[in-house]
């Protein structure tokens, strides 16, 4: 499945065939170094975005593009093995994964509006929006582990659910880490 976000941010998540009962059980254990790790960029990224805000406000250029975006792949990767979209173990990589299903693709977003630092302010209805949404998926990840655990497979209504809800996380992470020039919109496709 393919959404493009504002012809800027892509985010393919496919539906795997099946899914495996003995590695779903385990998941929790196999993301803990994945943890660790995202918590030690997720300082680094707050720093350099911080860094960011004020260096897009003097200069209208993002000057952590490539590092900013690879922590977005990471965590969206991450997130989308949390919620069973995808039985393949994420690599612990900033760049781009190939091999890997989950994918997000930012193209740099060149020169960016000086006051484009206010879109945190303007993010907080997408917050609002992204926590309803969140809630909603792991609703839907929990049934689905039940299914899983009973059929093997992923039902195709709560898959649709959970990865709508991880592409419109990471669209409007993508916007408040100034590396989209586009306001996200409200949808899920």
């Amino acid at each position: 499945m393919t959404t493009e976000l504002h012809g800027t941010v892509e985010v393919r998540i496919p539906r795997p065939e099946k899914s495996s009962r003995l590695l779903l059980l385990f998941r929790g254990i196999l993301l803990m170094p994945h943890f660790v790790f995202l918590l030690v960029v997720g300082l680094i990224a707050y720093i350099a975005l911080l860094i960011n805000y004020l260096l897009v406000l003097i200069t209208g250029r993002s000057a952590f593009f490539g590092f900013l975006s690879g922590v977005l792949r990471y965590g969206t990767r991450i997130t989308a093995y949390m919620y069973f979209l995808t039985d393949k173990y994420p690599p612990f990589s900033l760049g781009d994964a190939p091999d890997y299903p989950v994918q997000v693709v930012v193209p740099p977003p060149g020169h960016l509006h000086r006051w484009r630092v206010l879109s945190t302010i303007l993010a907080i209805p997408h917050l609002i929006v992204l926590f309803a949404l969140m809630i909603a998926a792991s609703v839907a990840s929990f049934i689905a582990f039940l299914a899983v655990l009973v059929v093997g497979r992923y039902p195709p209504g709560l898959f649709g659910i959970t990865a709508s809800a991880v592409r419109y996380q990471t669209r409007l992470n993508a916007y408040v880490y100034l590396i989209t020039h586009g306001y996200p919109p409200f949808s899920l496709s």
